[in-house]
Formats: structure tokens, sequence, C-alpha cells
């Protein structure tokens, strides 16, 4: 009813989608102002949720503070519209999120898809928080696609749905969905990113070096960002360069919140398992959205026979 705050909404919205820090930090103030104007403003409190899920998925803060935070922002929405089948994927997301509870999520996913089957956020989101951590690949890249079926041009469905291709250990049409995604989006240092990751676990890993210095350089350094570069270049045989990026990770935490998986991709790729199983480990407990794909990262395949590894899918109630 106010459309100076639905305009704040929709900046929100566009600034949020850059995914850089100062997007976000926009975004952020975008949507606390259409909230002041409009306190009953349930979209502009799904923005605000969504948003604090990015940064927490990022590393650009803790990710149990940013999805905690962001919870509450979907649970105002839900209060003030409980027919927003967006926000009831959103809420799906938060539970997989902060506390790996499978039930809650299929639950909030139904409901979600109850309210509005054809809404294409709500199958964005059941494919990467219903169908993916369960390790569904099919059935998550069969979601992607219906996604883009309705919009091509969904640059996030393309990333999503290259990386699930790589989950899937569908190499070669990933890399052709990943360079269609930087066609839409070349600036993107998660177009960069995600076509380093199917580079890698194809055994390109020139290109995938590459490509994941660039995805850094993009993201200003990132942490993340840096943590998958360590952990090509480990794998590669780049052992000293490696251990230079876990310097700098450490450096960097003695400041900011480094991501767990960061140091513990490193550590695997060194060949430094004890080490990477203490990481993944912490990586669980610090609620590291990254640790989610435990189930079908393909440079975990080594060590899905040792004990530990059943240890780690059972505390996120993923293995009975």
């Amino acid at each position: 009813e106010d459309l100076v705050a639905y305009n704040l909404y929709l900046q929100g919205r566009c600034q949020m989608y850059r995914q850089t820090p100062d997007g976000f930090a926009k975004a952020r103030q975008c949507f606390e102002e259409a909230v002041a104007r409009d306190p009953q403003f349930a979209l502009a409190y799904d923005g605000l949720g969504e948003l604090y899920w990015w940064i927490g998925f990022f590393g650009f803060a803790p990710p149990k503070d940013a999805f905690s935070a962001g919870l509450w922002a979907a649970l105002r929405a839900v209060e003030i519209d409980n027919t927003l089948a967006e926000t009831h994927a959103l809420l799906g997301q938060f539970r997989k999120e902060l506390d790996y509870n499978w039930p809650e999520v299929h639950r909030e996913m139904a409901r979600a898809l109850e309210l509005n089957p054809a809404s294409p956020v709500v199958r964005f989101r059941y494919a990467n928080s219903g169908l993916m951590p369960q390790g569904r690949i099919e059935e998550a890249v069969a979601e992607l696609e219906r996604v883009l079926e309705s919009d091509p041009l969904d640059v996030y469905a393309r990333c999503w749905l290259a990386v699930m291709l790589w989950l899937g250990r569908q190499y070669k049409r990933g890399i052709e969905e990943a360079r269609l995604f930087m066609e839409l989006d070349a600036g993107s240092y998660i177009a960069h990113f995600t076509i380093a990751l199917l580079y890698r676990d194809a055994g390109m890993f020139q290109e995938a070096i590459a490509a994941q210095r660039r995805a850094v350089e993009l993201s200003g350094g990132a942490p993340q960002m840096l943590g998958w570069l360590g952990l090509a270049l480990a794998q590669s045989g780049n052992t000293a360069e490696a251990r230079m990026v876990l310097e700098r990770l450490n450096a960097i935490a003695t400041q900011a919140y480094v991501a767990p998986t960061s140091f513990a991709w490193i550590y695997l790729g060194l060949g430094e398992i004890d080490d990477a199983f203490v990481w993944m480990d912490r990586a669980i407990d610090a609620c590291d959205p990254m640790i989610v794909p435990i189930k079908t990262y393909p440079f975990l395949d080594p060590l899905r026979a040792d004990p530990r590894f059943a240890g780690l899918l059972r505390k996120m109630n993923l293995e009975p």
C-alpha cells in the first residue's frame, strides 16, 4: 500500500542479487527502510530474511548469526501473511542450515509447494534445500530445469543447475551450463567459482585454478573463495602456494569470520586427512553451509569408507 516502501523493496532485491558485501549492505538498508515505513509489509521481511541467508551462505558473517537473524525476519513475514509460499520455502532453508532438522525442512517445503507449486522461487529452494542435501541430485536437476523453462535468463537457476550437474558428476554438461551463466553475468565472481568447481573435478586443473583466481579477485579476496582456491592448488600439486593460502586464511581469521570448510578443503587437498576431519566437524557445529552437500561432493569420495565420515553424516542427521 506504500509505494515508497515497495520501491525500496525492489531496490533491495536488486542490490541483494549483486551478491557482494556492498550490495548486501545497501540491500539491508533498503529492506529496513521499507519495513520502517510499513511494518505490515510481509514481502520486505521476506527480502530481509533472504538477504541474511545469502550473507551466511557466502560467509560474509558467521552463519549462525546471519541465519538466526534471517529466520526471525522470515517468521515475521509469515506472521503477517501465512500464505507466502516463497517464505515457507525460505523457512525450510533456515531449518536446513541452523539445526539440520530435515522433517521441518520437508514440512515447510511441502507447505510452499501446496501454496504455489508453479513458483520458480519455491522450486529453486526445494531443489537446493529439500532435495540436494539428501543426495537426490537427479530430482534437483529436474526442478531447476523446470525453473529455467519459465525463465531461461534466470542466472541463479542456471548457476545452481551447473552446480547440481557437478554434484551428479555430469561435468561436460555442467561446464556448458556454467559457460551460459558466464555469458549472462561475466562480472560475477560466482560464475567463475562455479565453472572452477567443474573444471577441477573434471581434472582440468590449469583452467580450474585460473577461474578460481578470478573468483577470488572479483570477490575482493573473500575467504570462502580462497579456501576453494587452496583446494585446487593442493590437488594440482602446487602445495607450496596452497600452504600460503592457508597462512593467509589463518591471518584473516584473527580479525574476521572464516568458514571452517575453507580450512578443511585445503587440508584435504594436501592429504592431511585428520586435520580435514577436524575442520569438517567444526563446520557442522558452525552451521557452515558449504558442508551441506557432504553426501554428494565428488572430492569427498575417497573419504566415504572412513568411519569418521559416517559420523559426520550422523551428526547432520543425514544417516540413522
